[in-house]
């Protein structure tokens, strides 16, 4: 498990966001601001969670390269100020979340648990961001018919705890945007072609075990959160250097890996 925070950003606000940050996490701070100093940390330490200035390009240009090579995706967390477009998410695939510059006890509390999850391989956890005795509503979509079912029922939880009707058709929008990119575009054939790309959405399509999709959602005074998850990927460490091992002629993984941008967790 890591024992530190990297930083990558010349901004005094994030700097100080981090430290406090570092005092509720106690993992160490390290910042990084050359390519070569970021090399030199994700070498020794591939996983812990980088901190990263979305939005100083200058800085991005010299990071880029070595965060897509050795750090590991799920523990980059993009800071910005606005939402960044579908476009930039496409063009850079170095990190895997984004969180707002939001420096009040509330955010601090979220962000720290959510950074605290990725280290201790917890971020899965849904009900550890909620205080203790939430209750958690679950939802098991077994038909592409019954996405349209699973968002009413979230408008509907949300409605009757009196949340503002702008916020719950945010929440409903993004639920069925997560529902919709499980069940079409993260079902592929072996070779990558999209098994239902020409199923309506609103077929009676029963799906298999392996296909169902499990969507959990909770709601309190200060807090709605929201979790959507297929059961597709989760190929083994073991399988993964199996297959490797085919195309590699000494079967020794550790220079190829190191050389090629690979990266084990």
């Amino acid at each position: 498990m890591s024992d530190k925070i990297l930083l990558i950003s010349e901004r005094s606000d994030d700097i100080k966001w981090v430290e406090q940050l570092s005092s509720i996490t106690h993992l160490k701070i390290e910042r990084a601001l050359t390519a070569v100093h970021l090399r030199k940390i994700l070498m020794s330490d591939r996983n812990c969670p980088v901190i990263l200035d979305m939005e100083n390009f200058v800085l991005r240009k010299q990071v880029d390269d070595i965060l897509n090579k050795l750090a590991n995706p799920n523990n980059v967390f993009a800071l910005s100020d606005h939402r960044p477009s579908d476009f930039y998410f496409a063009r850079f695939n170095n990190f895997k979340n984004h969180l707002f510059r939001k420096y009040d006890p509330f955010s601090m509390d979220i962000y720290s648990k959510i950074i605290l999850g990725s280290v201790e391989k917890k971020s899965s956890d849904f009900s550890q961001y909620f205080p203790p005795g939430t209750e958690i509503q679950t939802i098991l979509i077994e038909d592409v018919a019954h996405k349209t079912i699973a968002v009413e029922a979230v408008q509907l939880v949300l409605g009757k705890r009196g949340v503002i009707s702008r916020l719950t058709n945010l929440v409903s929008e993004s639920v069925d945007e997560f529902i919709l990119n499980a069940l079409f575009a993260h079902s592929v054939r072996s070779f990558g072609s999209r098994i239902k790309k020409n199923i309506s959405i609103k077929a009676n399509l029963p799906l298999t075990e392996r296909e169902r999709i499990e969507v959990k959602f909770a709601v309190t005074d200060s807090l709605i959160g929201v979790s959507v998850r297929d059961q597709v990927g989760g190929l083994t460490r073991t399988v993964v250097e199996d297959t490797l091992k085919k195309f590699v002629k000494y079967r020794n993984l550790n220079k190829t890996i190191e050389s090629s941008g690979l990266s084990r967790i």
